[in-house]
């Protein structure tokens, strides 16, 4: 048995402090070459000892024919090859080790020589295991204070940026909504108040005429001459109406470009259509409500099976980026008993399976649950992520 520095086994700390080490790496290398003894590397063997144990078990072990062979008590992660040509290695990984890991670690490393005699080196380390200080336990219970005290303020510095940015959106929104009613309204208006002045004039352009076919004293110039000058006017009154209803489709181009910008738009369906936002920092249900009613709808609420089917197909294919998608219904104020927000009906019963379960006592909202393959789930209300989006119903 040679041993000597050629053969090298490692792990990445001396000592497991119980409830504290996360991870414990167990490494044996070779590097070809480096023992002239040893012309080919056959196997490497793991094995490992207990503190106060006796006798060695085999916890893992790699060779050039077989490939890794581990034990059927490993419970950690292996790996391995034997490499005539550069480094061979064996290695195991145990996450969170308990004292069970401690004691001494021992590699085999057999093979043969030039003659082709068989020949083995060895190396051995070992690994303590300690309870943890009551110092220990202070410090590490401090760092997780600050660590989650710089969580929070981080938290509440990005809800605050993003209530500012919705606030921004929904003001924007709502003065662009006010803007287009009013500049509707008065074209309207406008509009109403032409063809009332053109149905006057068409009365009193077929009146003149009479008047002016049946006065025989006129002269045929002077007819046609006022003629010729009502057909003028009537044709400014046209004009000016297929100017104002030329404006009117000007702003509702600008309302649907909007829409577009915020929304992915589903096709038809029982003649709704269906918007999905491109992105989301935030939501609640104020604002998501709001937002909708910008564009004459309202969160989504869900009447049948056929549906779903749709609604499903069509976040499955725009919104893979999120983990929810918010929907209309609720039993916030009245736990058990949910109704859908805008028309105030019970919901339909299209529940995934076992839902809704109202995990953590704060699952008050319907939505789109990916982990779910988009079915119907109960979620909290309340979001600051931008992996949740919501969907809007909005009735053509």
């Amino acid at each position: 048995m040679i041993k000597g520095a050629d053969l090298v086994i490692t792990t990445n700390t001396r000592e497991i402090v119980l409830g504290f080490t996360k991870e414990l790496t167990v490494e044996c290398s070779f590097r070809q070459g480096s023992v002239r003894a040893v012309s080919s590397l056959i196997s490497l063997v793991l094995t490992h000892q207990r503190t106060n144990g006796h006798g060695y078990q085999h916890k893992v072990s790699v060779s050039s024919s077989g490939g890794l062979l581990n034990s059927n008590f490993l419970q950690g992660t292996s790996s391995g090859i034997i490499n005539n040509r550069g480094i061979s290695y064996v290695k195991v990984i145990w996450k969170n080790p308990r004292d069970n890991r401690a004691g001494v670690y021992k590699c085999d490393a057999h093979g043969i020589d030039t003659l082709g005699r068989p020949v083995a080196l060895s190396a051995n380390t070992s690994v303590e295991a300690s309870t943890p200080y009551i110092d220990m336990l202070s410090l590490e219970i401090r760092l997780i204070k600050d660590v989650l005290e710089d969580l929070q303020l981080k938290i509440n510095d990005s809800e605050s940026i993003f209530n500012g940015q919705i606030k921004s959106i929904l003001t924007n929104l709502s003065q662009l909504q006010t803007q287009t009613s009013n500049a509707t309204n008065q074209l309207q208006f406008d509009l109403n108040s032409l063809k009332n002045s053109v149905s006057l004039l068409q009365t009193k352009v077929f009146s003149s005429i009479d008047q002016l076919q049946s006065n025989t004293s006129n002269s045929s110039n002077q007819t046609r001459t006022e003629i010729n000058s009502l057909n003028s006017s009537v044709a400014q009154l046209l004009s000016r109406i297929s100017s104002i209803q030329r404006q009117q489709d000007k702003d509702k181009s600008n309302l649907e470009n909007a829409r577009s910008a915020l929304f992915y738009s589903s096709s038809n369906f029982n003649g709704r259509r269906y918007g999905l936002t491109r992105s989301a920092s935030f939501f609640n249900p104020s604002y998501g409500q709001s937002t909708c009613a910008m564009f004459g709808g309202y969160l989504t609420e869900l009447d049948s099976q056929s549906e779903l089917n749709f609604v499903q197909n069509f976040v499955n294919a725009n919104g893979s980026a999120y983990f929810a998608v918010m929907m209309g219904a609720t039993d916030e104020g009245h736990e058990g008993r949910w109704i859908n927000r805008y028309s105030q009906t019970p919901v339909a019963h299209l529940w995934y399976p076992r839902q809704p379960d109202n995990t953590g006592g704060a699952e008050n909202c319907s939505c789109l649950w990916k982990v779910f393959g988009f079915a119907m789930n109960d979620c909290p209300c309340y979001y600051t992520s931008n992996a949740v989006g919501f969907l809007c119903e909005i009735p053509e």
